[in-house]
Protein backbone atom coordinates (compact mmCIF):
# COMPACT_ATOMS: atom_id res chain seq x y z
CA UNK A 1 0.00 0.00 0.00
CA UNK A 2 1.39 3.36 -1.01
CA UNK A 3 2.18 5.67 1.89
CA UNK A 4 0.75 9.21 1.88
CA UNK A 5 3.36 11.92 1.64
CA UNK A 6 3.51 13.85 4.92
CA UNK A 7 3.47 17.25 3.23
CA UNK A 8 0.45 16.33 1.12
CA UNK A 9 -1.32 15.01 4.20
CA UNK A 10 -0.80 18.33 6.06
CA UNK A 11 -1.97 20.42 3.10
CA UNK A 12 -5.01 18.19 2.59
CA UNK A 13 -5.91 18.42 6.28
CA UNK A 14 -5.73 22.23 6.21
CA UNK A 15 -7.90 22.40 3.10
CA UNK A 16 -10.46 20.11 4.74
CA UNK A 17 -10.55 22.27 7.89
CA UNK A 18 -11.06 25.44 5.81
CA UNK A 19 -13.92 23.81 3.87
CA UNK A 20 -15.57 22.66 7.12
CA UNK A 21 -15.39 26.21 8.54
CA UNK A 22 -16.95 27.62 5.37
CA UNK A 23 -19.73 25.02 5.42
CA UNK A 24 -20.44 25.69 9.09
CA UNK A 25 -20.67 29.41 8.35
CA UNK A 26 -22.96 28.74 5.40
CA UNK A 27 -25.19 26.37 7.39
CA UNK A 28 -25.32 28.83 10.29
CA UNK A 29 -26.60 31.58 8.01
CA UNK A 30 -28.95 29.27 6.13
CA UNK A 31 -30.51 28.13 9.43
CA UNK A 32 -31.23 31.68 10.54
CA UNK A 33 -34.68 31.35 12.08
CA UNK A 34 -35.25 34.99 13.09
CA UNK A 35 -38.45 36.54 11.74
CA UNK A 36 -37.97 39.74 9.76
CA UNK A 37 -40.51 41.72 11.87
CA UNK A 38 -40.64 44.37 9.14
CA UNK A 39 -43.33 46.91 10.06
CA UNK A 40 -45.07 46.75 6.66
CA UNK A 41 -44.67 42.99 6.20
CA UNK A 42 -47.97 41.11 6.39
CA UNK A 43 -46.47 37.61 6.14
CA UNK A 44 -46.36 35.40 9.28
CA UNK A 45 -42.77 36.60 9.81
CA UNK A 46 -43.55 40.33 9.56
CA UNK A 47 -44.46 43.00 12.08
CA UNK A 48 -47.61 44.54 10.66
CA UNK A 49 -49.78 43.05 13.43
CA UNK A 50 -47.54 44.66 16.07
CA UNK A 51 -47.99 48.01 14.37
CA UNK A 52 -51.76 47.57 14.37
CA UNK A 53 -51.76 46.68 18.09
CA UNK A 54 -49.84 49.86 18.91
CA UNK A 55 -52.02 52.01 16.69
CA UNK A 56 -55.10 50.63 18.43
CA UNK A 57 -53.62 51.74 21.75
CA UNK A 58 -53.04 55.21 20.29
CA UNK A 59 -49.45 55.33 19.04
CA UNK A 60 -48.30 56.29 15.59
CA UNK A 61 -45.83 53.80 14.11
CA UNK A 62 -42.83 54.58 11.94
CA UNK A 63 -39.99 52.52 10.44
CA UNK A 64 -36.51 53.93 11.07
CA UNK A 65 -34.26 53.12 8.11
CA UNK A 66 -31.61 55.86 8.31
CA UNK A 67 -28.87 56.85 10.78
CA UNK A 68 -29.87 59.17 13.63
CA UNK A 69 -28.06 62.22 14.97
CA UNK A 70 -30.31 61.95 18.06
CA UNK A 71 -33.41 60.11 19.21
CA UNK A 72 -36.56 61.86 17.89
CA UNK A 73 -38.37 63.97 20.49
CA UNK A 74 -41.72 62.26 19.77
CA UNK A 75 -40.34 58.72 20.35
CA UNK A 76 -42.08 56.81 23.15
CA UNK A 77 -41.41 53.21 22.10
CA UNK A 78 -38.43 51.75 20.25
CA UNK A 79 -38.24 48.24 18.78
CA UNK A 80 -34.94 46.52 17.94
CA UNK A 81 -36.05 43.00 17.05
CA UNK A 82 -33.33 41.85 14.64
CA UNK A 83 -29.71 41.18 15.65
CA UNK A 84 -28.60 42.42 12.19
CA UNK A 85 -29.91 45.90 12.88
CA UNK A 86 -27.09 48.29 12.02
CA UNK A 87 -26.27 51.31 14.16
CA UNK A 88 -23.18 52.68 15.85
CA UNK A 89 -21.93 52.60 19.44
CA UNK A 90 -22.83 56.26 19.78
CA UNK A 91 -26.42 55.59 18.66
CA UNK A 92 -26.64 52.69 21.12
CA UNK A 93 -25.54 54.99 23.96
CA UNK A 94 -28.10 57.58 22.85
CA UNK A 95 -30.79 54.90 22.84
CA UNK A 96 -29.91 53.74 26.37
CA UNK A 97 -29.83 57.32 27.63
CA UNK A 98 -33.24 57.86 26.03
CA UNK A 99 -34.49 54.85 28.04
CA UNK A 100 -33.24 56.47 31.25
CA UNK A 101 -35.32 59.55 30.41
CA UNK A 102 -38.51 57.47 30.28
CA UNK A 103 -38.48 55.59 26.97
CA UNK A 104 -39.36 51.93 26.52
CA UNK A 105 -37.14 49.66 24.44
CA UNK A 106 -38.22 46.25 23.10
CA UNK A 107 -35.09 44.28 22.25
CA UNK A 108 -34.11 40.76 21.13
CA UNK A 109 -30.44 39.87 21.80
CA UNK A 110 -28.30 37.86 19.36
CA UNK A 111 -27.16 34.36 20.14
CA UNK A 112 -23.61 33.08 20.44
CA UNK A 113 -23.47 31.27 17.07
CA UNK A 114 -24.64 34.28 15.06
CA UNK A 115 -22.05 36.54 16.69
CA UNK A 116 -19.28 33.98 16.00
CA UNK A 117 -19.93 33.18 12.36
CA UNK A 118 -21.62 36.43 11.43
CA UNK A 119 -19.83 39.71 10.84
CA UNK A 120 -20.55 41.10 14.32
CA UNK A 121 -18.40 44.15 13.63
CA UNK A 122 -21.15 45.28 11.23
CA UNK A 123 -23.60 45.60 14.16
CA UNK A 124 -21.65 47.42 16.88
CA UNK A 125 -24.74 49.03 18.42
CA UNK A 126 -26.48 45.72 19.04
CA UNK A 127 -23.25 44.26 20.43
CA UNK A 128 -22.86 47.21 22.80
CA UNK A 129 -26.40 46.81 24.19
CA UNK A 130 -25.78 43.11 24.69
CA UNK A 131 -22.54 43.84 26.54
CA UNK A 132 -24.09 46.43 28.83
CA UNK A 133 -27.12 44.32 29.67
CA UNK A 134 -25.15 41.05 29.83
CA UNK A 135 -28.02 39.30 28.06
CA UNK A 136 -27.97 36.53 25.47
CA UNK A 137 -30.18 33.76 24.21
CA UNK A 138 -30.05 29.97 24.15
CA UNK A 139 -32.08 27.21 22.60
CA UNK A 140 -33.64 26.69 19.18
CA UNK A 141 -37.38 26.45 18.52
CA UNK A 142 -38.90 23.48 16.73
CA UNK A 143 -40.81 24.17 13.50
CA UNK A 144 -43.75 22.63 11.70
CA UNK A 145 -43.96 21.69 8.02
CA UNK A 146 -44.82 25.29 7.10
CA UNK A 147 -41.62 26.65 8.63
CA UNK A 148 -43.44 28.22 11.59
CA UNK A 149 -42.42 27.65 15.22
CA UNK A 150 -44.40 25.37 17.51
CA UNK A 151 -45.58 27.71 20.27
CA UNK A 152 -45.83 26.40 23.83
CA UNK A 153 -47.74 27.80 26.84
CA UNK A 154 -46.04 30.77 28.47
CA UNK A 155 -45.85 30.80 32.26
CA UNK A 156 -46.40 34.39 33.38
CA UNK A 157 -44.57 35.09 36.61
CA UNK A 158 -44.96 38.74 37.52
CA UNK A 159 -47.42 41.35 38.76
CA UNK A 160 -51.10 41.05 37.92
CA UNK A 161 -51.31 44.19 35.75
CA UNK A 162 -49.33 42.33 33.04
CA UNK A 163 -51.59 39.28 33.31
CA UNK A 164 -54.89 41.17 33.28
CA UNK A 165 -57.27 39.89 30.61
CA UNK A 166 -54.98 37.04 29.53
CA UNK A 167 -56.25 33.50 29.64
CA UNK A 168 -53.25 31.97 27.86
CA UNK A 169 -50.12 33.09 26.10
CA UNK A 170 -47.54 31.13 24.09
CA UNK A 171 -43.93 31.38 23.03
CA UNK A 172 -41.13 29.28 21.56
CA UNK A 173 -38.72 27.15 23.58
CA UNK A 174 -35.83 29.63 23.57
CA UNK A 175 -34.74 31.27 26.83
CA UNK A 176 -32.63 34.22 27.90
CA UNK A 177 -29.17 33.90 29.42
CA UNK A 178 -27.36 36.40 31.64
CA UNK A 179 -23.66 36.84 32.17
CA UNK A 180 -22.48 37.41 35.76
CA UNK A 181 -20.47 40.55 34.91
CA UNK A 182 -22.27 43.57 33.47
CA UNK A 183 -20.95 46.86 32.20
CA UNK A 184 -21.03 49.28 35.15
CA UNK A 185 -21.28 52.27 32.81
CA UNK A 186 -24.97 51.46 32.31
CA UNK A 187 -26.83 51.48 35.63
CA UNK A 188 -29.80 49.20 35.01
CA UNK A 189 -31.95 48.13 37.91
CA UNK A 190 -32.67 44.53 38.88
CA UNK A 191 -34.25 42.41 36.17
CA UNK A 192 -37.85 41.30 36.52
CA UNK A 193 -38.78 37.88 35.18
CA UNK A 194 -41.95 38.56 33.25
CA UNK A 195 -42.42 35.01 32.00
CA UNK A 196 -41.04 31.47 32.41
CA UNK A 197 -38.21 31.57 34.91
CA UNK A 198 -35.51 30.49 35.52
CA UNK A 199 -33.64 32.33 32.80
CA UNK A 200 -36.90 33.66 31.46
CA UNK A 201 -38.42 34.19 28.04
CA UNK A 202 -39.41 37.80 28.74
CA UNK A 203 -37.44 39.98 31.15
CA UNK A 204 -37.76 43.64 32.10
CA UNK A 205 -34.80 45.83 33.00
CA UNK A 206 -35.44 49.12 34.77
CA UNK A 207 -33.12 52.00 33.86
CA UNK A 208 -33.82 55.47 35.23
CA UNK A 209 -37.38 56.37 34.34
CA UNK A 210 -37.62 53.89 31.50
CA UNK A 211 -37.65 50.16 30.89
CA UNK A 212 -36.11 47.60 28.52
CA UNK A 213 -38.17 44.54 27.66
CA UNK A 214 -35.93 41.71 26.48
CA UNK A 215 -37.49 38.83 24.51
CA UNK A 216 -35.80 35.49 23.94
CA UNK A 217 -36.79 35.73 20.25
CA UNK A 218 -39.03 37.86 18.07
CA UNK A 219 -41.65 35.24 17.28
CA UNK A 220 -44.09 36.43 19.95
CA UNK A 221 -43.96 39.94 18.42
CA UNK A 222 -44.35 38.95 14.77
CA UNK A 223 -47.63 38.46 12.92
CA UNK A 224 -47.67 34.72 13.65
CA UNK A 225 -47.28 35.21 17.41
CA UNK A 226 -49.71 38.12 17.67
CA UNK A 227 -52.39 36.19 15.80
CA UNK A 228 -53.00 34.63 19.20
CA UNK A 229 -55.15 37.14 21.14
CA UNK A 230 -53.50 36.47 24.49
CA UNK A 231 -50.08 37.39 23.08
CA UNK A 232 -51.40 40.66 21.65
CA UNK A 233 -53.03 41.50 25.00
CA UNK A 234 -49.79 40.78 26.88
CA UNK A 235 -47.75 43.08 24.63
CA UNK A 236 -50.41 45.80 24.90
CA UNK A 237 -50.43 45.47 28.69
CA UNK A 238 -46.64 45.88 28.89
CA UNK A 239 -46.99 49.15 27.00
CA UNK A 240 -50.07 50.45 28.84
CA UNK A 241 -48.65 49.83 32.32
CA UNK A 242 -45.64 52.10 31.75
CA UNK A 243 -46.92 54.67 29.21
CA UNK A 244 -50.27 56.05 30.30
CA UNK A 245 -49.98 58.94 27.83
CA UNK A 246 -50.71 57.34 24.47
CA UNK A 247 -49.17 60.11 22.40
CA UNK A 248 -46.02 60.05 20.35
CA UNK A 249 -44.55 57.44 18.07
CA UNK A 250 -43.42 53.85 18.19
CA UNK A 251 -40.28 53.44 16.08
CA UNK A 252 -39.28 50.16 14.45
CA UNK A 253 -35.52 50.17 13.99
CA UNK A 254 -35.22 48.45 10.61
CA UNK A 255 -31.92 49.66 9.31
CA UNK A 256 -31.04 46.04 8.51
CA UNK A 257 -33.48 46.38 5.59
CA UNK A 258 -31.55 49.34 4.17
CA UNK A 259 -29.17 47.76 1.66
CA UNK A 260 -26.89 50.79 1.74
CA UNK A 261 -26.40 50.43 5.52
CA UNK A 262 -26.38 46.66 5.87
CA UNK A 263 -25.78 44.72 2.64
CA UNK A 264 -27.32 41.23 2.75
CA UNK A 265 -25.07 38.30 3.55
CA UNK A 266 -23.83 36.49 0.42
CA UNK A 267 -25.39 33.15 -0.42
CA UNK A 268 -22.32 31.42 -1.87
CA UNK A 269 -19.83 29.85 0.54
CA UNK A 270 -16.69 31.30 -1.13
CA UNK A 271 -18.04 34.77 -0.42
CA UNK A 272 -18.87 33.76 3.15
CA UNK A 273 -15.23 32.79 3.64
CA UNK A 274 -14.35 36.44 3.03
CA UNK A 275 -16.58 37.51 5.92
CA UNK A 276 -15.16 38.18 9.36
CA UNK A 277 -14.26 36.28 11.49
CA UNK A 278 -14.23 33.34 9.04
CA UNK A 279 -11.54 35.05 6.97
CA UNK A 280 -9.44 35.48 10.15
CA UNK A 281 -9.71 31.75 10.90
CA UNK A 282 -8.72 30.87 7.33
CA UNK A 283 -5.65 33.11 7.45
CA UNK A 284 -4.65 31.68 10.82
CA UNK A 285 -4.90 28.15 9.45
CA UNK A 286 -2.77 29.10 6.46
CA UNK A 287 -0.10 30.63 8.68
CA UNK A 288 -0.11 27.55 10.92
CA UNK A 289 0.11 25.34 7.84
CA UNK A 290 3.10 27.21 6.45
CA UNK A 291 4.81 26.97 9.83
CA UNK A 292 4.17 23.23 9.92
CA UNK A 293 5.62 22.83 6.43
CA UNK A 294 8.75 24.68 7.49
CA UNK A 295 9.16 22.41 10.51
CA UNK A 296 8.50 19.06 8.86
CA UNK A 297 9.83 19.62 5.35
CA UNK A 298 13.47 19.53 4.20
CA UNK A 299 14.66 22.93 3.07
CA UNK A 300 15.69 23.22 -0.58
CA UNK A 301 19.45 23.19 -0.92
CA UNK A 302 20.11 21.58 2.46
CA UNK A 303 23.62 20.14 2.43
CA UNK A 304 23.87 16.35 2.86
CA UNK A 305 27.40 15.54 4.17
CA UNK A 306 29.41 12.67 2.74
CA UNK A 307 30.18 9.77 5.12
CA UNK A 308 33.13 10.57 7.36
CA UNK A 309 34.13 6.99 8.15
CA UNK A 310 33.27 5.08 4.99
CA UNK A 311 34.30 5.70 1.36
CA UNK A 312 31.83 6.80 -1.29
CA UNK A 313 31.31 3.56 -3.22
CA UNK A 314 28.58 4.62 -5.62
CA UNK A 315 30.11 6.89 -8.22
CA UNK A 316 26.77 7.20 -10.02
CA UNK A 317 25.17 8.66 -6.88
CA UNK A 318 27.99 11.14 -6.47
CA UNK A 319 27.75 12.10 -10.14
CA UNK A 320 24.01 12.66 -9.91
CA UNK A 321 24.49 14.82 -6.83
CA UNK A 322 27.18 16.92 -8.53
CA UNK A 323 25.09 17.16 -11.66
CA UNK A 324 22.10 18.27 -9.61
CA UNK A 325 24.13 20.98 -7.92
CA UNK A 326 25.45 22.23 -11.26
CA UNK A 327 21.94 22.17 -12.71
CA UNK A 328 20.53 24.13 -9.76
CA UNK A 329 23.32 26.65 -10.19
CA UNK A 330 22.41 26.94 -13.91
CA UNK A 331 26.12 26.67 -14.86
CA UNK A 332 26.42 23.91 -17.54
CA UNK A 333 28.86 26.07 -19.50
CA UNK A 334 31.30 26.15 -16.55
CA UNK A 335 31.14 22.37 -16.26
CA UNK A 336 31.69 21.98 -20.02
CA UNK A 337 34.65 24.37 -19.87
CA UNK A 338 36.30 22.38 -17.06
CA UNK A 339 35.75 19.10 -18.94
CA UNK A 340 37.08 20.64 -22.16
CA UNK A 341 40.29 21.94 -20.57
CA UNK A 342 40.89 18.52 -19.00
CA UNK A 343 40.30 16.79 -22.36
CA UNK A 344 42.73 19.06 -24.23
CA UNK A 345 45.46 18.61 -21.58
CA UNK A 346 45.12 14.81 -21.47
CA UNK A 347 45.01 14.56 -25.27
CA UNK A 348 48.16 16.66 -25.68
CA UNK A 349 50.05 14.59 -23.13
CA UNK A 350 49.18 11.31 -24.85
CA UNK A 351 50.39 12.51 -28.24
CA UNK A 352 53.49 14.19 -26.75
CA UNK A 353 52.61 17.78 -27.62
CA UNK A 354 51.77 20.96 -25.70
CA UNK A 355 48.11 21.86 -24.97
CA UNK A 356 48.91 25.26 -26.50
CA UNK A 357 49.41 23.78 -29.97
CA UNK A 358 46.75 24.57 -32.57
CA UNK A 359 43.74 22.36 -33.07
CA UNK A 360 44.99 21.22 -36.50
CA UNK A 361 48.38 20.11 -35.13
CA UNK A 362 46.83 18.22 -32.19
CA UNK A 363 44.16 16.60 -34.38
CA UNK A 364 46.69 15.53 -37.04
CA UNK A 365 49.05 14.00 -34.47
CA UNK A 366 46.25 12.18 -32.60
CA UNK A 367 44.76 10.87 -35.86
CA UNK A 368 48.17 9.60 -36.97
CA UNK A 369 48.71 7.72 -33.70
CA UNK A 370 45.21 6.31 -33.08
CA UNK A 371 43.58 6.23 -36.51
CA UNK A 372 40.63 8.30 -35.27
CA UNK A 373 38.97 10.47 -37.89
CA UNK A 374 40.69 13.85 -38.03
CA UNK A 375 37.44 15.78 -38.47
CA UNK A 376 36.03 14.17 -35.33
CA UNK A 377 39.12 15.17 -33.37
CA UNK A 378 38.96 18.75 -34.69
CA UNK A 379 35.30 19.15 -33.62
CA UNK A 380 36.11 17.84 -30.12
CA UNK A 381 39.06 20.24 -29.78
CA UNK A 382 36.94 23.17 -30.94
CA UNK A 383 34.28 22.21 -28.35
CA UNK A 384 36.96 22.14 -25.65
CA UNK A 385 37.82 25.78 -26.39
CA UNK A 386 34.21 26.96 -27.01
CA UNK A 387 32.06 24.89 -24.60
CA UNK A 388 28.30 24.52 -25.08
CA UNK A 389 25.96 26.60 -22.91
CA UNK A 390 23.09 24.10 -22.62
CA UNK A 391 23.17 20.94 -20.57
CA UNK A 392 22.36 18.43 -23.32
CA UNK A 393 25.03 19.72 -25.74
CA UNK A 394 27.64 19.89 -22.99
CA UNK A 395 26.85 16.30 -21.98
CA UNK A 396 27.07 15.10 -25.60
CA UNK A 397 30.47 16.77 -26.12
CA UNK A 398 31.79 15.36 -22.81
CA UNK A 399 30.79 11.83 -23.81
CA UNK A 400 32.52 12.22 -27.20
CA UNK A 401 35.71 13.48 -25.53
CA UNK A 402 35.70 10.52 -23.13
CA UNK A 403 35.42 8.04 -26.03
CA UNK A 404 38.35 9.68 -27.85
CA UNK A 405 40.56 9.42 -24.76
CA UNK A 406 39.60 5.76 -24.33
CA UNK A 407 40.64 5.01 -27.95
CA UNK A 408 43.98 6.77 -27.46
CA UNK A 409 44.65 4.41 -24.53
Amino acid sequence: MRRINRTRFIIGTLVAIIVVIALMASQNESKNWWPSTHLNDSTPYGGKALGLVLEKIGYTTQAQNAPLSKIPADARLWFVLDYQTTFSDREADDLLNWVKQGGILFWVPPDGSSSFFGDSSAHPGVDLIQKKLGTGRSGTPSFDNNGLPKMSPLNLDTVTNYREGITSASSTGTTLTFTPSRDNSFKAGPRLQVASPPGGQIVRFDAGKGHIFVFSDAWMLCNFGLSKPANATLVANMVRVHLTNASGKAYFDERQHNNELAPPMPDDWPARMRQKPVVFAVWQLLVVGLGALVLVSRRLGTAVPLPSTAPVTRASGFARAMGGLLFKAARPKIAAQIIGESFRTRLARRVGLSPRESDDVLAARASEISGIDRELLSRALIASRAPATDESSALRDAQQMERILEQLG
